[in-house]
């Protein structure tokens, strides 16, 4: 039996909430303009979790996937602003455990991670 559910907001719904609860890390920043302010927001995101345990979350790694998947010539493209997503590291890792023969991994300097969408 599941216990009791529950929804919550992956990021504050506004830049307002977020200034409330005291938030100033600016990746988390970017996050909530990009996606609940821009005119890049889906009328359908509803920036709710269903939220049951953390179990499966955590334990999900779609990186020992790569060394099976990403076999064909691969072009990574990261932000080269280095901030608290971890993004940056995720595609140097990606590159990394990929073995294929023809791949380039390419670090747009100034970019952010939300700059790149």
């Amino acid at each position: 039996m599941v216990a009791d559910r529950e929804e919550t907001p992956w990021i504050p719904d506004s830049l307002k909430d977020a200034r409330a609860a005291g938030i100033v890390d600016p990746d988390l920043l970017e996050a909530v303009t990009f996606y609940r302010e821009s005119r890049y927001r889906h009328p359908n995101c509803t920036n709710r979790l269903l939220f049951v345990r953390y179990g499966s979350l955590l334990k999900f790694d779609a990186f020992n996937l790569v060394p099976d998947l990403l076999t064909q010539p691969l072009q990574v493209i990261v932000g080269g602003r280095r901030g608290n997503t971890g993004q940056y590291e995720a595609g140097q890792r990606l590159f990394d455990l990929s073995p294929s023969k023809e791949k380039h991994l390419m670090a747009v300097e100034g970019a952010g991670h939300y700059d790149m969408y």
